[in-house]
């Protein structure tokens, strides 16, 4: 006779599986919830525990069907469905640690990086599904008359019967184990790697240590040429100390390297006035770069989630032990804890989420409470810096050991000889000036549109809220605002003022910058160069113009006589309209080419508007308008850009006449950039900032480069502006996967491709200024917006973005 639970010891197993599956049902929902709806959580380390997540909830489905299956019989559907289940899950935690496993190897051993590891997840997760599959449907079709079928009473719930039990042994839990025990020879040789490397650390973090290179392999050499003292001042050639937590009496101090063949040196002699930094105790186990600390990130992951799978695993193995030594008893406790164990594995790999996500748990949870996300403070201690013979003591904040990664990934990066091209500007380091959010508001046509009685400082306030609402980021983190603007020469004072009553803190500085068109790219690049430097950590860059209240193209007041004698100056006060009739009669840029050119971008923007691919960069704004003919005011929610125009083609724009006939015959207001109100924003930060506090990273900013042009033809700037930005960084025009060009006219545009041999696939791919408008101290940050948000969505990785400027220059970044 088959051994059986006592009716007490039967609902007390109910009890304990329903209230620990629910639990686990939880903790699951919030790993999907929280994996599907949030980058904070999007991440590689987060991305199998996701996976394995479905197994478990399939596993909490048999936990809460619990001895209703068996009760049922064992001929029921109930019975045979809690069976399939149950085959089909109970194994797949132990193949996601595996896959687990498996990716340590790969990264630690074999060089993988965070992409390849990604193009692996579906053939890991048909693998670990698949394999569990075949065995649980083949099971529903077999039955003998001495046996009966596979599916059916197990004790704890249906599942493979007692008559058919070598099959769980042979199928399952063979299987199992053999991936179990892989998986901990691969941790076991990871861990040596580990060992290794905090070897390497110690060498490296001891300067004066008998033989340095012993433990560091090394591939260039250091020498210092010269030593000078000198004040804190920006070098490319000149490698200074930080300063900024040593007591101000003492001085910057500098050495100029020069990087050479690798040798062995002489072992190095103590400096007659040293520097010596005691540093904290820290984790070891941290690598080189960046690469490796993510290897180790992963490695905390998969290793805790292997854990959780033991702790599951061990007492049901031990249980089905003691089932065939003593087939006729039955151990209440292994039953019991192997009941719990498996019922509570969803929560237990829902604390392991947790636990590597700590930051995004307090950001979510401070994102529901409504306020924003204050990262923990760190305690401080006392460190002592010994400068020569003499010595301080100082608070300081004690650096965890993502920080020291930072910094030694910031030493290596230094010394080891320069990449270029695509492999320079896609490599990733902590001190990365970053872009975390790009929104913008809907642009509304001048004079007639949705913000045509809006003021700049409105329109600056209501961007500025969005971007804290929409990065839940900690206004008191926000060290500077810089905005892009042309027409208004109060726009310091709006910024400033505006940025208060949004929410940042009187400790955020603000200013304004003007570079007509390319404003917004120049408040960007003021704001990254800030953060590159070290000057600040974060930023905001922000590009607004309302041109309604501006009246479009105006001309400045003549010079004086002096400047005038000089063309090119007396050039500057041309008319924009002007300056397109020259490039087209110049270059002869016909009016059929720039029409057709126009109808493109406005077929583009209207494809880009019906498909919704605006959405994610545009913010709604609600403001008030003016009824013309009442005066009526009514409030309204501006969601969608007013200047596409559907339908357009060419055969339409070559009817519309000539806007500025007294200097030529090809611009028309059907291919110029529409006059128009709007603003962007940009948040802007170090790499290492963003990763501290969880925000979520869109884009690293490279670099930005402006040149000049003859002002009668300014329109060009950007075919010269273009090929010096990519000549800084060593890169092609085929590097680059997206282009934003500003399209002030078709002329410019027609030219700069014509010039530069541009794939026009890859070039204003949702339209460009001449459907969507040219607020023109926006159209720097909107292009970036634009860009980026196309780059997500094709996958992308490269964007440049240029533009023509008034006066006669390019901007290019």
């Amino acid at each position: 006779m088959a051994p059986t639970l006592t009716p007490k010891q039967h609902d007390v197993m109910v009890l304990t599986e329903r209230i620990t599956s629910v639990l686990s049902v939880v903790g699951i929902l919030f790993i999907i919830l929280t994996y599907t709806f949030s980058s904070n959580f999007s991440k590689p380390i987060n991305r199998l525990v996701f996976y394995a997540s479905w197994g478990n909830l399939g596993l909490c489905v048999v936990a809460l069907i619990s001895m209703d299956g068996p009760d049922a019989g064992e001929d029921s559907a109930l019975c045979q469905f809690q069976g399939f289940l149950a085959q089909l899950f109970l194994g797949v935690d132990a193949y996601w640690a595996f896959c687990m496993a498996v990716n340590i190897y790969l990264v630690f051993f074999r060089g993988y990086n965070t992409k390849q590891l990604r193009g692996l997840d579906r053939k890991y997760f048909v693998a670990c599904y698949g394999i569990s599959l075949i065995p649980a449907i083949t099971y529903l079709f077999i039955s003998t008359e001495e046996r009966g079928k596979i599916y059916g009473g197990a004790v704890l719930w249906c599942w493979v019967s007692g008559n058919w039990s070598f099959l769980r042994i042979a199928v399952l839990y063979v299987f199992m184990w053999v991936a179990v025990l892989i998986a901990m020879v691969i941790y076991v040789m990871a861990g040596r790697h580990v060992w290794r490397k905090r070897d390497a650390l110690e060498g490296f973090l001891n300067p004066f240590n008998e033989d340095p290179f012993t433990t560091v392999m090394m591939t260039t050499e250091v020498t210092i040429t010269s030593e000078q003292r000198k004040p804190a001042v920006p070098n490319s050639e000149v490698v200074e100390v930080d300063k900024s937590h040593i007591n101000d009496r003492y001085d910057a101090y500098s050495v100029n390297i020069e990087i050479g063949q690798p040798q062995r040196p002489e072992p190095p002699r103590r400096p007659s006035r040293p520097a010596v930094f005691r540093i904290p105790s820290v984790t070891r186990a941290v690598a080189l770069s960046e690469e490796n600390v993510d290897a180790f990130l992963y490695a905390r992951v998969a290793f805790l989630f292997f854990i959780a799978l033991l702790i599951t695993w061990v007492p049901s193995s031990a249980n089905r032990a003691y089932a065939l030594a003593h087939p006729e008893n039955i151990n209440w406790g292994l039953n019991f804890t192997s009941a719990f164990v498996f019922s509570i594995q969803g929560l237990l790999n829902c604390l392991v989420y947790m636990a590597t996500s700590q930051s995004a748990c307090c950001k979510l949870w401070a994102k529901m409470l409504r306020r924003p996300y204050n990262p923990p403070a760190r305690k401080e201690r006392f460190t002592t810096y010994e400068m020569g013979s003499q010595s301080t003591r100082s608070g300081r904040q004690r650096p965890d050991s993502d920080e020291t990664t930072e910094r030694l990934n910031a030493i290596v990066s230094q010394l080891t000889p320069s990449k270029s091209g695509l492999s320079a500007i896609t490599q990733k380091n902590p001190d990365d000036v970053v872009i975390t959010l790009a929104i913008r508001t809907p642009l509304t046509k001048a004079g007639r549109g949705g913000f045509k009685d809006t003021q700049l400082d409105y329109l600056v306030y209501s961007l500025l809220k969005k971007v804290i609402e929409r990065s839940n980021i900690d206004p008191q983190m926000v060290e500077d605002i810089c905005l892009g603007n042309v027409n208004n020469g109060n726009s310091a004072y709006i910024v400033r003022a505006a940025a208060l009553a949004a929410g940042f803190p009187n400790t955020s500085a603000a200013s304004s910058v003007n570079r007509f068109c390319s404003s917004g790219l120049k408040a960007t690049q003021d704001i990254a160069n800030q953060i590159s430097l070290g000057n600040i950590e974060c930023g905001v860059a922000i590009g607004a113009e309302m041109m309604s209240a501006a009246g479009g193209d105006q001309n400045p007041k003549p010079f004086h006589e002096e400047i005038l004698k000089c063309q090119d100056a007396a050039d500057c006060m041309q008319p924009m309209g002007q300056t397109s009739e020259n490039v087209g009669r110049d270059f002869n840029i016909s009016r059929e080419s720039q029409d057709r050119y126009a109808a493109e971008s406005f077929q583009r923007a209207e494809r880009a508007q019906k498909a919704g691919w605006f959405d994610d960069e545009i913010v709604p704004i609600t403001t008030m308008v003016k009824d013309p003919k009442s005066g009526e005011q009514k409030q309204v929610t501006l969601t969608k850009d007013e200047g596409p125009r559907w339908g357009t083609t060419f055969e339409s724009l070559s009817k519309v006449r000539p806007a500025f006939s007294e200097y030529g015959d090809r611009s028309t207001g059907g291919n110029s950039s529409q006059v128009t109100d709007g603003a962007a924003a940009v948040l802007l930060m170090k790499r290492s900032t963003a990763q501290r506090t969880n925000q979520p990273i869109l884009a690293k900013y490279v670099g930005a480069t402006v040149t000049g042009c003859a002002p009668r033809i300014m329109g060009i700037g950007p075919s010269l502006a273009i090929p010096k930005l990519l000549g800084k960084y060593n890169l092609t025009l085929a590097d680059i996967d997206i282009i934003e060009l500003n399209e002030a006219f078709a002329s410019m545009a027609v030219y700069c491709i014509n010039t530069l041999g541009i794939d026009t696939s890859k070039l204003n791919v949702r339209g460009g200024a001449v459907a969507l408008g040219h607020p023109l101290g926006a159209t720097g940050v909107r292009q970036i917006c634009t860009g980026l948000s196309e780059c997500k969505r094709q996958k992308k990785k490269i964007l440049l973005t240029s533009m023509c400027v008034g006066t006669g220059q390019g901007m290019a970044g």
